[in-house]
């Protein structure tokens, strides 16, 4: 349980320190989920995120979890804290796994230079070259021209809705 539990947690915490998109189509790095374990000690579920915090619903509900299996550890239900746990993991990795917070940085390519086209085109991106209007607007602040990309450039895929 306590190896399921520190697992979970440790998978939630990098999930929760990548970037997301604000509203304004920004990237936004939200404040992380710091996981602490101590089966020695009560478990304090202070830093567990309430109905305030920023984090996406799905990444709450893997802290939530977390928290759950940290909780039912400490009561020394050792199938339930496994369970919270593998439930938590297992949201942390589709969290992270579904592009919800993507970024592309501009390769050089001579013979195919990438351009907003192509790199929507990609089908580890979009599959389909007329969605670059997405990353375009999610990247204007450093995209002035959308003819216009450098390699080095780190940009941000927003979801298709």
């Amino acid at each position: 349980a306590r190896k399921a539990i520190i697992e979970a947690g440790k998978k939630v915490e990098e999930a929760s320190k990548q970037p997301v998109m604000n509203e304004k189509g920004e990237s936004d790095i939200q404040d992380p989920y710091e996981f602490e374990f101590d089966e020695n000690k009560e478990q304090n579920l202070s830093n567990a995120p309430n109905d305030t915090t920023s984090f996406k619903d799905v990444l709450n509900k893997a802290i939530e979890y977390v928290e759950k299996a940290k909780e039912a550890y400490g009561n020394e239900d050792y199938d339930m804290a496994i369970r919270y746990a593998e439930l938590a993991k297992k949201i942390a990795e589709s969290y992270t796994s579904t592009g919800i917070k993507t970024t592309y940085k501009v390769r050089l390519i001579p013979e195919r230079r990438d351009c907003l086209w192509r790199i929507s085109e990609y089908q580890y991106i979009y599959g389909n070259p007329f969605y670059w209007p997405l990353i375009w607007k999610a990247n204007k602040k450093q995209v002035l021209n959308p003819d216009l990309v450098y390699p080095g450039q780190v940009f941000i895929i927003p979801e298709v809705d």
